[in-house]
């Protein structure tokens, strides 16, 4: 009996490569993938079977460190705001956090394990709004300064108060003469444009 030539479909096999690579370690690991295809022996009763092994080349990924998103942050002249946030390295490594745009009244606090705290105090002065971008950087994960990967927030911090106090300007100091008079500009100005009186 003729029974022809019976060839299988095409099969897929897939190879997580994150999890070779926690498994093999960091950086290239070679892997080796082992099939396997076997007949029911043509009625012969031996079945018969083919192997093949497939090299596979796991390369390490570095992964993007993550930051948290921060809202628009409104504090009012007097008051003290605390904003936790956290910058930390998937892949495990050391994370560079920096800031642009910090004002005067405004710190970061790092409290350990990726955790920060973002401390706002405004006082006289202060009033405003101050765009703020924070930067958290990672070193690569072994694969040198191309590799190196950062995530940025941007958001708006505002200092507010109902009224400020003027402000005098510098006067420097002054030398007065016995018997003669001493005249010299005082000048002062208003964030609110309120009238003044000296």
């Amino acid at each position: 009996e003729d029974r022809g030539d019976e060839t299988a479909g095409p099969r897929q096999d897939h190879v997580d490569a994150r999890q070779a690579a926690q498994h093999f370690g960091r950086g290239v690991a070679a892997v080796k993938v082992h099939f396997v295809a076997t007949d029911d022996g043509d009625g012969t009763g031996v079945p018969l079977s083919t192997t093949v092994n497939v090299p596979v080349i796991v390369r390490n990924t570095n992964r993007v460190p993550t930051l948290t998103p921060l809202d628009n942050i409104p504090v009012n002249r007097g008051d003290s705001v605390d904003v936790p946030f956290t910058a930390i390295d998937p892949d495990g490594n050391p994370v560079q956090l920096a800031a642009e745009g910090l004002p005067r009244f405004a710190q970061i606090l790092a409290n350990g394990g990726g955790g920060y705290t973002l401390r706002i105090a405004p006082v006289a002065q202060d009033r405003g709004d101050y765009v703020v971008k924070l930067i958290a950087t990672d070193d690569g994960d072994g694969d040198g300064r191309k590799a190196v990967l950062s995530t940025t927030r941007t958001f708006v911090m505002s200092a507010q108060s109902l009224a400020e106090p003027p402000v005098l300007a510098p006067i420097g100091d002054k030398v007065a003469v016995f018997g003669q008079a001493l005249s010299f500009i005082v000048r002062a100005s208003d964030v609110d444009q309120d009238p003044l009186a000296f």
